[in-house]
């Protein structure tokens, strides 16, 4: 027996004083008012006995006490745990460690038990508590975890970014390695020259037999010249100590010496210094095939001439490069050995596999690509795998030829000489019949006084586009040109049916019939100004992906890999289809060759046009020749119709179109025609191109008004005077435009030469000297307004006023040129006669995408791994601190409790239930901890989520924008983002959740504690799925981050001004739905708590078993809480968890996915190049159209109700 001497000696505080209560009713001490016997207490200087307690006269038995509440009240077990020691006058609550199985006994808690305080029987299972202890006992195991975790993730980071670094180092090393070793670099280029020279000997030898044959070259002096770099070269031009020798020579040593130059001009007949087919072949000797193709790649190994297609060589090409293309052309007549020799050379550089294969891939690293295209080793290669799959060794065709990526050495020498002059003689066939065989016809795109009107106000709106009539031919390509203003990203939208930011008004005809190129989006190729690919991907992944989405229904993947090995070859990216796109962030492949990327995603859904706004946008000047290049041979070879928005071309880039739009300020027509008939058509007008001047940056000059035209009788020839009535017209026509204000405009406007001379426009009666000054200054107009004294804004005024009037009447001239034009000018601008429209594409179904998308994603998260671990250990790092400073639960707190002698003796049931709470006061105070947890970890863990799932949306906007515009399925896009960002979150959740739930030592099921945090994440994860879709783009982690701060705080349920008490008083419908759906946590603090509060005593007062079945309702723990209040069966005590918010939570998440779902189909739909909803409801809206929309609004108004059903169900 424990005395209060020995209770206090033992640490547990107890008063020393008998605490005195007020009495909420009136109480009558007659026997009538007592539950239990109460004695008289005899002694009262000896204080209670032990299991009794006292007040200054009376005193009770506390076992009867806990009988008479069980039984005779029905309370159940709420007295159980008490202890009622020797000396002490009132009830205690067992002390923490100890448990108490009757009031008067007093035992240590057993090892492996947790017995917090007024425990009556030892329940609460602790592996690794010793006996007596008075904390939960931390599972070593979750510290280790989150320390190995940790341990783990800075080792991998610190491996990966060391690997970066030495990548850099690397670079740096080799480029400084090409510096110091360059003298050893030349010697290994001497030994390469040489190496060639003994290769073409024997032709060398030929060649010279020739010259001597036909009498072209005098052989007779003797003497040899030392063998040099340059003339191993083929450039030596020899000195004038050596005598004349033949052009080939082998000493007696066995070197061999040539001599370009003097080859040259013994083949150079009339000595014009120019070599024409007919003069080369007279030595060489070549079929037609082996000549076309030697002087091509002379011509284009020589950067001067690109691009061309001349048919005979200069001197100085000739002399730098025969060498060189004599030892390529040797190439086109292999026999087996030889090939041998080119097998053996990719093994040397590459070497083989394990089953003593090549690459075919690397071919294209080869000397091969030294005089084939890309395309004609693409073709190569694929002729080599059907070789292999058909071949008795591999056992017939039984896989896919693209699964044969592996030559041997024997089928390389048997089949590649037989595929290569096949190949070749295929190209000589579709030279001699004027282009590709299987090229297929493009769109042809015909429009007619075509207006975009952009909206700019409430009510007003102008013409970004003004009356614009032409025509895009099939099979060219068209140059869309104009200064800064001019409409020409808005003519190239409104062309391509992407113009849906305006209204477009006017008629547009394919291939001569009235349409839309809405109805035929799927054969128009967009490629946007932006880059935009996936920079995680390969070129070639970034091209499967394409052609697997946008192929009709059923292409087979063999057919996609090949025309993805077709558009790379076309766009001459086949070294670069296993590199990484890359980014600004990662290392990949240079501007050009992402400009090709992107233009090869169009590509890969055989289009038959394309529009591309500002493909060189960004480039330097051969990167941008290369891009323009491409789409040039696309022309040629497919005949696909490209029309490009074009910014400041180069001449060779200007040379590659076929027709020419140029535009003025306002997106009104200055010139559309050929580009050989621009500069005629402006030198009627009187301009001058100036010596040295760029046509394109001329024309641009010319359509803003920045230039005017030179003197009239300098540009008109007066003998034949037949541009005078014409330029008569024009200015007429011009003076038509503003009759009024124009002849005081020019009275005034003075133009001033370098001098300040000033000249003044007159006017007459027909008003042709009223644009002298205006149309005929000679100087530009950006060189006026800038003075020695610094700029002047009057000149600046009067230059732009000047620019303003020669637009005018440079729009005049050509309405003017366009009328008056003849019946067989007119065709090239009026639609064709009607032919058959292109074909729609059926794309794969639903299913078939979610499925690409899944992968896609997969793949792209794979790429970003160490993002994405540095993204989960944050999550795992801020949860496991909170965690662990948090502690083990602690279940309850010491308390005394403040219920008066008279309370535990009443007779009265008001009078014992008004004392519950005072009487549960010591597990209230520790359900505290449970909610101060749940706050922190759900407010925190739930930015963390949110932020780190947004950029599933954020990251790849632009992406889905294009890849949406071009008809991709958008809900299987946003299902896929859905399900991976679920899975991909709710993995890192999972993984903190075992973490913390080792360091907090919960003591309910674990499953639910799992449960509680991937509801969590699922709930934060929706919001920022939606957040994203209607805030704007620069705002939108601000946006969510306070979202999910300030609702979750402040709304979670354990603050003002919405507490779980104010969720479930009788007017908190509002409030309960409000913090529902808006806070993130709500459900998950009320999870945690609940579920470990339920595996406590029913002395605690949150539980009752069967012996509580007349428990007064409200007067439970649970309700002093506010927790769980419409569960009914809260109170079961149970160790099982508690899932009542589960659900509601999950109804909740969903809910708002459907509101994204809606938002992300019916938001920033001009992104998407897609008219509004609202648009095509009240313009042409479908059955089917309606009927979604139907269906949408009623699921959403349904699973809303379902939500809030659930919400605020009782149970």
């Amino acid at each position: 027996m424990t005395s209060f001497e020995d209770l206090s000696e033992s640490g547990v505080v107890v008063p020393n004083v008998i605490p005195t209560f007020p009495i909420p009713i009136d109480l009558d001490y007659d026997e009538s008012f007592y539950s239990v016997n109460v004695s008289v207490l005899t002694n009262i200087a000896a204080g209670c006995l032990s299991g009794f307690i006292c007040n200054k006269t009376h005193q009770a038995s506390c076992h009867e006490i806990q009988q008479v509440a069980k039984t005779d009240f029905g309370y159940g077990d709420i007295h159980g745990g008490s202890y009622c020691p020797q000396g002490v006058p009132y009830y205690l609550n067992c002390p923490l460690g100890h448990y108490c199985p009757d009031p008067e006994t007093l035992l240590p808690c057993p090892a492996g038990f947790y017995c917090p305080h007024k425990t009556a029987v030892p329940a609460i299972v602790c592996h690794r508590c010793p006996e007596g202890s008075e904390v939960l006992v931390r599972d070593t195991f979750g510290i280790v975890l989150i320390i190995l975790f940790m341990v783990v993730v800075t080792v991998y980071l610190a491996s990966f970014f060391f690997q970066r670094h030495m990548e850099t180092l690397k670079v740096k090393f080799e480029s400084l390695s090409s510096r110091v070793l360059q003298h050893s670099d030349l010697e290994r280029r001497l030994h390469q020259r040489q190496a060639r020279l003994d290769r073409v000997r024997p032709k060398l030898e030929i060649l010279n037999r020739r010259l001597q044959i036909h009498g072209l070259h005098d052989n007779s002096s003797g003497g040899l010249p030392v063998l040099t770099e340059e003339s191993m070269n083929g450039s030596t031009i020899l000195d004038s100590s050596t005598v004349e020798v033949a052009p080939v020579h082998v000493s007696p040593e066995g070197e061999v010496s040539f001599n370009a130059e003097e080859f040259f001009d013994a083949i150079d007949r009339d000595g014009n210094g120019v070599l024409s087919y007919e003069e080369l072949n007279t030595v060489l000797q070549f079929d037609e095939l082996e000549l076309n193709e030697f002087v091509r790649h002379m011509n284009c190994l020589d950067e001067a001439l690109a691009p061309t297609d001349l048919n005979h060589v200069i001197k100085p090409t000739f002399v730098r490069y025969f060498l060189d293309v004599l030892d390529e052309t040797s190439n086109f007549r292999l026999t087996p050995e030889e090939a041998g020799l080119r097998w053996d050379e990719v093994f040397a550089a590459n070497g083989s596999d394990s089953k003593g294969e090549i690459q075919l891939d690397a071919l294209y690293e080869s000397s091969i690509a030294q005089f084939m295209t890309d395309l004609q080793i693409k073709d190569i290669i694929l002729g080599l795998r059907k070789a292999k799959v058909s071949s008795p060794s591999q056992g017939g065709s039984s896989f896919f030829v693209s699964d044969s990526n592996g030559i041997s050495r024997d089928l390389f020498c048997k089949h590649y000489p037989t595929l290569l002059e096949a190949i070749l003689n295929d190209q000589k066939g579709r030279q001699s019949q004027g282009g590709d065989t299987n090229r297929k016809d493009g769109i042809d795109i015909a429009f007619q006084h075509l207006q975009l009107a952009v909206k700019v106000g409430r009510d007003k709106y102008i013409n970004v586009v003004d009356d614009v009539t032409g025509r895009i031919q099939k099979g060219t390509m068209t140059a869309l040109l104009g200064g800064s203003g001019a409409g020409k990203t808005s003519l190239l939208n409104a062309l391509c049916g992407r113009a849906y930011y305006g209204e477009v008004k006017g008629d547009v005809y394919i291939n001569g019939s009235p349409a839309s190129t809405e109805d035929f989006s799927d054969s128009i190729g967009f490629v946007p100004q932006d880059d935009i690919v996936f920079a995680e991907l390969t070129v070639r992944e970034n091209l499967m992906y394409s052609g697997r989405f946008r192929l009709p229904q059923g292409t087979s993947l063999y057919e996609i890999e090949d025309l993805a090995d077709t558009v790379l070859a076309n766009l001459g990216l086949s070294r670069k289809a296993n590199s990484i796109v890359g980014d600004v962030t990662r290392r990949g492949v240079s501007g050009g060759e992402k400009k090709r990327v992107n233009i090869g995603l169009e590509l890969m859904a055989r289009p038959t046009a394309i529009f591309c706004d500002e493909p060189t946008s960004g480039l330097d000047s051969s990167s941008a020749l290369l891009v323009m290049e491409s789409l040039a041979q696309l022309v040629r070879n497919q005949g696909v119709t490209v029309c490009s928005v074009i910014h400041q071309p180069r001449k060779f880039i200007f040379d590659l179109f076929d027709s020419l739009l140029l535009l003025g300020v306002g997106g009104r027509m200055v010139y559309h025609g050929t580009v050989e008939d621009a500069n005629p058509y402006f030198t009627s007008l009187g301009y001058t191109l100036p010596p040295g001047e760029s046509l394109a940056d001329w024309l641009i000059d010319i359509s803003t008004g920045r230039i005017a035209a030179c003197k009239l009788q300098e540009q008109i020839d007066e003998e034949s005077g037949e541009n005078v009535p014409l330029l008569q017209r024009q200015a007429s026509l011009g003076l038509a435009l503003k009759k009024v204000s124009m002849s005081s405009r020019f009275t005034d406007l003075s133009v001033r030469d370098g001098g300040g001379a000033r000249s003044e426009g007159g006017t007459s009666v027909d008003g042709f000297e009223a644009f002298s000054d205006v149309f005929d200054a000679p100087t530009r107009l950006d060189t006026q307004v800038v003075t020695a004294a610094g700029p002047s804004s009057n000149m600046q005024q009067t230059a732009e006023s000047a620019a303003k009037l020669r637009r005018e009447l440079l729009y005049a001239s050509w309405n003017d040129h366009f009328e008056h034009a003849d019946d067989e000018s007119r065709k090239k601008y009026d639609p064709p006669t009607p032919y058959d429209p292109p074909r729609s594409t059926v794309m794969p179904s639903f299913g078939v995408q979610f499925m690409l998308q899944m992968q896609r994603t997969i793949l792209l998260a794979w790429r970003n791994r160490v993002t994405k671990t540095i993204e989960t250990a944050i999550i795992v790092f801020a949860v496991a601190i909170i965690s662990y400073f948090e502690g083990t639960a602690s279940l309850t707190e010491e308390s005394v409790p403040l219920v008066p002698f008279e309370a535990f003796i009443a007779g009265q049931e008001e009078v014992i239930v008004a004392f519950f709470q005072p009487l549960f006061e010591f597990s209230l105070r520790g359900s505290v901890g449970y909610l101060r947890y749940g706050v922190s970890v759900g407010v925190i863990a739930s930015v963390l989520i949110a932020l780190t799932s947004v950029k599933a949306i954020t990251e790849k906007r632009l992406e889905f924008y294009r890849e949406a515009g071009s008809g991709y399925n958008i809900n299987s896009y946003f299902l896929a983002v859905n399900v991976f960002t679920s899975f991909d979150q709710g993995g890192q959740v999972l993984f903190a959740a075992v973490i913390a739930q080792w360091l907090l030592d919960s003591i309910s099921n674990k499953a639910v504690f799992y449960v509680a945090f991937l509801l969590l994440a699922w709930i934060s994860v929706s919001w920022a799925l939606l957040i994203p879709l209607i805030t704007p783009p620069k705002n939108t982690l601000v946006m969510l981050g306070f979202f999910m701060a300030f609702f979750g705080l402040l709304f979670g349920g354990t603050t003002p001004p919405v507490e779980y008490k104010d969720m479930y008083a009788d007017d908190g419908t509002a409030k309960a739905l409000f913090a529902a759906f808006f806070s993130p946590p709500r459900f998950f603090t009320e999870t945690i708590a609940v579920s470990d509060l339920k595996c406590l005593p029913p002395q605690t007062g949150f539980t009752q078993t069967d012996e509580a079945y007349n428990f007064p309702d409200g007067k439970d723990s649970f309700a002093w809480v506010s927790l769980g209040q419409n569960d009914s069966n809260v109170t079961d005590l149970s160790s099982n968890g508690w899932y009542w918010g589960i659900l509601p939570g999950f109804l909740v998440g969903l809910t708002i996915r459907v509101v994204a779902f809606g938002a992300i189909n019916s938001l920033n739909r001009a992104q998407m190049a897609k008219k509004s909803f609202l648009f095509q409801l009240r313009n042409k809206g479908s059955f089917s159209l309606y009927l979604s929309v139907a269906a949408f609004w009623l699921c959403l108004g349904g699973l809303i109700g379902v939500t809030c059903w659930m919400i605020l169900r009782e149970v």
